[in-house]
């Protein structure tokens, strides 16, 4: 579990840590949600249609709390800076994106696309290659195609014409201005593994994809039948799109920005109210709080301000509430009052003494038994930061556990108008939730109820209160404020605004035994059994991202831009295709070359180069055994989208090993690398994971029933 709730904090406007509890073998899990527009305390549940039942997460009828799991929450108001301001039109440039003529980025983005079950005679080359670039052209707005066909020659070995087999017949080669296609047709299957790389007007990619899976193959995109994935790789310098490409790329901000106010005007009150907040107000928040607490058998202690009880204007909503089972008031000694400072002369004494006449008092008012310990402690608005203290000092030695229930609550509350600094009391819950009540389940609340005041009534009166609260041993808490708030709302006519929900420590039990653990055969298996057997892996696709090796060492220099041209990157690529042992020199092949094709009559490997769109170039390498694309940005990134139709981790490690050595001395490494398997019947695994070489496919250890 990684614990990362105050970072998700700092930037959404709403965040929430769930905790789920007895999960098998890891014990719990933590999950964090941000959002900027899910006020994830008040939004009603959604039924999700999983289409099977979920042994641990009951279906929402079963649900009785819908907070059960929630252990943080924080709502931040100052998270306006990924908001649009209001007024700003969508189509502005971004006010934080960089306003610069001179192009410091080039980023593309690569879409893996699997298609089957396609309707389309794959056979006729010429009209599925004609339905693409219509496709691409007309619906998906792509521009300039170039295109060539690399028909795969036939082995000498292969006496079924390529039917059933894992070798695609023909590979189509199309370059657009904004993008490159490789599509792999594999007629016998009806499959085609596609390959659509981006390097501008990034806003055409889905629309491009869907017309090609659409319009050219007849397939419907809520279909099982296609699937697609994207990984951001290298572009190209130079497009003309570029400026336009840097606005419109990553994110777009949409949402205007909120402010509190909009809050208090979307709860639907206050809309033409003048609401004052005093003690009052708090005093009914209080009541309508130990409506939450079963308090008829335990204490409730105040601690009060003043000298004595009657100053305690706390004491007398507990007296006249029925829950409360008995009151004791904590009053300040007689040499601290509301003037005492941890500068004055003696004060540590003094506060020592106190300590001592405090405790003796709690002695001789709570006994051992559970009915007349401290269940509820109010600090009273006031109570003094010095003698909070002193009582603070008792409840937080370990030998005085004894004075509270493990079941404790604890509520203090602070005015905007108090002339002094009354952070202090947020700081006291803060240490009673750190030092005093520890483990799960605990929580310390923050919430803000604000009203509004004319300009005659700001002496008198505050604009906001803020109420703390402290409560353990409730599982069912967060429900219960939710309620509590709505209440005290209902009876003020203040604005609610929970700000903050912060659960205890997780712990441990040593002892621990999973209450819920569920077997495979628990599980209906059939839908994941059919998808693993269904599994027809025909290729092996890394994709290798190189850029020159960073400086290392005291002496290093920054490396200059390898100086690299297309020829020179055509021949590494066909050098490292050699040497590595991915091309084997063949004597003849069928090619068919429509526009920029060359072929080398001892190797195989015919080359489809583009070098007009911008600079760098796009080298698409096409030999029997598959196909390797070059994209070189033009300056120092170079991106190797390499398709085999072996399976061999060594080969695609040999062949990024000799290209590395035909480009020296450009000394390049490789910063990021993807591989994935390539094939129908959902294949997300590879060979070697569903089935030894030479043996049948069994089930997997998984698949077993009831």
């Amino acid at each position: 579990n990684e614990l990362y709730m105050e970072q998700m904090a700092e930037i959404f406007r709403y965040s929430l840590q769930i905790h789920y509890n007895w999960v098998p073998v890891i014990c719990s899990q933590c999950l964090i949600l941000g959002s900027h527009k899910i006020d994830f305390l008040y939004e009603t549940l959604t039924e999700h249609d999983m289409h099977a039942p979920d042994l641990y997460l009951q279906p929402l009828d079963n649900i009785t709390d819908q907070y059960e799991f929630f252990h943080d929450y924080r709502r931040n108001s100052s998270a306006i800076h990924l908001c649009k301001k209001d007024g700003d039109d969508n189509d502005e440039p971004d006010p934080f994106a960089s306003d610069t003529t001179t192009q410091e980025q080039s980023p593309g983005v690569l879409m893996i696309i699997e298609v089957e079950d396609i309707p389309l005679d794959l056979a006729n080359v010429e009209a599925v290659q004609e339905a693409i670039i219509k496709a691409a052209t007309s619906t998906g707005g792509l521009t300039k195609p170039n295109a060539m066909h690399y028909q795969v020659p036939k082995g000498d070995d292969d006496d079924n014409d390529n039917n059933g087999s894992s070798i695609a017949t023909t590979i189509l080669s199309i370059h657009f201005g904004e993008a490159y296609l490789v599509a792999r047709l594999y007629p016998t299957l009806k499959y085609v593994a596609l390959d659509l790389h981006f390097w501008s007007s990034f806003e055409k990619q889905d629309p491009t994809k869907k017309a090609i899976v659409e319009g050219a193959f007849g397939i419907g995109m809520s279909s099982k039948s296609s699937s697609s994935y994207r990984i951001v790789a290298g572009g190209r310098f130079g497009v003309p799109t570029w400026k336009d490409d840097e606005k419109s790329r990553g994110p777009r901000v949409t949402d205007t920005c909120r402010t509190d106010e909009d809050d208090e005007t979307n709860n639907g009150q206050g809309d033409d109210k003048t609401q004052k907040v005093d003690v009052s107000m708090f005093h009914a928040a209080l009541e309508e709080t130990l409506k939450e607490i079963p308090l008829q058998e335990y204490t409730a202690a105040v601690i009060c301000g003043g000298n004595h009880e009657a100053e305690c204007t706390t004491m007398e909503v507990l007296t006249d509430t029925d829950a409360v089972g008995r009151v004791l008031p904590l009053v300040p000694c007689a040499d601290i009052d509301d003037s005492s400072n941890d500068y004055q002369e003696g004060i540590l004494e003094k506060m020592m003494s106190c300590e001592r006449e405090v405790f003796k008092m709690l002695m001789q008012s709570i006994r051992t038994d559970d009915g007349s310990r401290i269940r509820l402690l109010v600090i009273d608005p006031t109570a003094s930061r010095t003698f909070v203290r002193v009582v603070y000092k008792i409840l937080q030695a370990k030998s005085n556990r004894f004075l509270f229930t493990r079941r404790m609550y604890a509520i203090s509350a602070m005015f905007t108008n108090d002339d002094d600094d009354t952070s202090w009391r947020r700081h006291l819950m803060e240490r009673l939730r750190r030092d005093v009540i520890l483990d799960d389940p605990l929580y310390r609340v923050e919430v803000l109820f604000n009203g509004t005041t004319t300009s005659d009534d700001a002496s008198s009166s505050s604009s906001s209160m803020e109420i703390d609260l402290l409560v353990s041993g409730d599982e069912h808490f967060v429900n219960g404020l939710v309620n509590t708030v709505s209440r005290i709302e209902e009876r003020t006519g203040l604005i609610s605004d929970v700000r903050k929900v912060v659960g205890g420590l997780f712990w441990e039990d040593p002892e621990w035994e999973s209450e819920y653990f569920f077997l495979p055969e628990d599980y209906d298996q059939h839908g994941p059994l059919e998808q693993y057997m269904s599994q027809q892996p025909v290729a092996y696709q890394t994709v290798f991202q190189l850029e020159p090796k960073p400086p290392s060492g005291r002496t290093a220099r920054v490396p200059s831009l390898p100086s690299f041209t297309t020829d020179a990157l055509q021949k590494a690529v066909r050098g490292a295709l050699v040497t590595s042992g991915v091309v084997e020199v063949v004597e003849n092949n069928n090619i068919d070359d429509d526009d920029e094709a060359e072929e080398d009559g001892t190797d195989g490997i015919v080359f489809h180069v583009e070098s007009s769109m911008g600079d760098g170039c796009t080298i698409n390498a096409l030999f029997p055994g598959g196909n390797c694309v070059l994209l070189w940005d033009g300056r120092k990134h170079v991106d190797l989208n390499l398709f085999t139709y072996e399976e061999s981790e060594e080969l695609a490690n040999e062949f990024e090993k000799a290209f590395r050595r035909q480009v020296l001395p450009a000394r390049l490494a490789t910063s990021l690398r993807d591989v994935q398997p390539r094939g129908y019947g959902r294949a997300v695994n590879f060979r070697a994971d569903l089935e030894k070489e030479g043996e049948e496919r069994t089930k997997p250890h998984w698949a077993k029933f009831k």
